[in-house]
């Protein structure tokens, strides 16, 4: 459902069309569902989710806020990406989550690349890395090594500023979650979001990826809202070695200036094909930026225009 959304949305932006109506109405629908399909949904539970035929266990906590309260209605998250992964990712390869969360597309690649492949699941913030930790568990998912660390592009400590409402949108750049709505007219943002949003600050640490990688890598899911653009310079080491196709979400509001850009253009200088999720026929050039702009949220796929020696 979420998915058949967003390619409407992205539609309408592909159209030069206005979607802050739209936008609003949107969210509203996925906020009204999501509460209807939540009302006895008040303490962690397990759950299960499926990938084929194959079931796996998923510990959720209602108090994370929405991906949890999702995964917990729709038994799934994100049917774009996990689709891309799905048909892009094999058995043996090495699958990196930069910003895992609970560990939903870890455990996913876990099935995926099976006993003899790996999975390394990042994740700065403790209370998910835990939860993250009870989901290799509770799945005897031996294949997945979890890092309570952060990426970026070099070595250090830093606070992260997490959003008691929805502690995935959990950013370095606290302006971002000062400032930023799900609404973008203020008559929804005054109906819906009437509590003044709160945060609280915990210190991470943030590591270069390639100071921990040292074997081949196939597939990289970037999420960690506005750090992309440091978190890559983290790991040029790995690709230019493996290529590894990437998704990364890209958020407009949480990005610092230029970012965008300069995202574009890294990638294209490590030869990276780059492609909206939701339409891999059609490469992104640099004009189709300003949709992403205007699109505030969106995910790109990127294909290595010549795979390197020891890409798997």
């Amino acid at each position: 459902m979420k998915s058949n959304l967003s390619k409407i949305k992205y539609g309408l932006i592909e159209k030069e069309i206005n979607i802050k109506f739209i936008n609003d109405l949107y969210i509203i629908f996925l906020k009204l569902w999501i509460n209807l399909n939540c009302l006895f949904f008040n303490k962690p539970k397990i759950k299960n989710i499926y990938l084929n035929l194959n079931k796996i266990k998923i510990l959720l906590d209602p108090k994370n806020g929405f991906i949890d309260r999702f995964i917990y209605a729709k038994k799934n998250w994100d049917e774009t990406n996990t689709e891309i992964i799905k048909k892009n990712l094999k058995k043996k390869q090495c699958f990196i989550d930069v910003g895992s969360n609970i560990g939903y597309f870890s455990l996913i690649a876990s099935k995926i690349v099976g006993k003899n492949g790996k999975v390394i699941s990042i994740e700065p913030i403790k209370k998910l890395y835990l939860q993250n930790q009870i989901n290799k568990e509770i799945n005897s998912f031996n294949n997945i090594k979890i890092y309570n660390l952060g990426c970026s592009n070099k070595n250090e400590e830093k606070n992260i500023y997490k959003r008691e409402d929805y502690l995935a949108s959990s950013s370095t750049n606290k302006s971002y979650l000062s400032n930023y709505s799900f609404f973008k007219y203020s008559f929804f943002k005054k109906i819906f979001e009437k509590k003044k949003i709160k945060f609280k600050s915990e210190k991470i640490k943030l590591i270069k990826l390639d100071n921990i990688i040292n074997h081949k890598v196939s597939f990289i899911k970037i999420d960690v809202e506005g750090h992309e653009y440091y978190s890559l310079l983290g790991m040029k080491k790995i690709l230019k070695k493996y290529s590894p196709k990437l998704i990364i979400e890209i958020n407009q509001y949480a990005l610092r200036k230029d970012s965008i850009k300069k995202i574009f253009s890294y990638l294209k200088k490590l030869n990276y094909e780059i492609y909206f999720n939701y339409n891999l026929k059609k490469e992104i050039n640099f004009k189709d930026i300003e949709k992403i702009i205007k699109a505030e949220v969106v995910d790109i796929f990127c294909i290595n225009k010549k795979p390197k020696m020891g890409n798997n």
